[in-house]
């Protein structure tokens, strides 16, 4: 938006400290803010029943997919620490303590293991 007035409300809403300015070369300066994960999954929520049909069909799916896409994080970050990590906690105790990973990815952890 090129209202930075109210991206700045906006960002003091959702607990950011100021809106990211990006100037098009030929065009107005532009501004917006940038939230991910639960933060963004709250708003999204508190919004939903304010939005168009469109956007509210948009937001639902996203919301839908959120659990999904975590897990993939998680389930990237994982593959990509480092020995030494796994050394110092062992991949079965980090599987087992990983409250949030799916059983099919403890079960997979907890064989890598073995």
């Amino acid at each position: 938006m090129t209202d930075r007035d109210l991206i700045e409300r906006v960002a003091q809403l959702v607990g950011r400290k100021r809106p990211i300015l990006s100037r098009p070369s030929t065009h107005k300066p532009m501004y917006g803010i940038v939230i991910c994960g639960k933060n963004a999954i709250n708003v999204m929520t508190d919004i939903l029943p304010h939005m168009s049909e469109r956007r509210s069909a948009r937001i639902t799916e996203i919301l839908r997919l959120y659990p999904i896409a975590r897990e993939l994080a998680i389930q990237r970050r994982k593959e990509a620490m480092p020995p030494a990590f796994f050394a110092a906690i062992g991949r079965k105790g980090l599987a087992v303590r990983w409250g949030r990973a799916s059983q099919e990815m403890k079960q997979s952890a907890i064989s890598l293991a073995q």
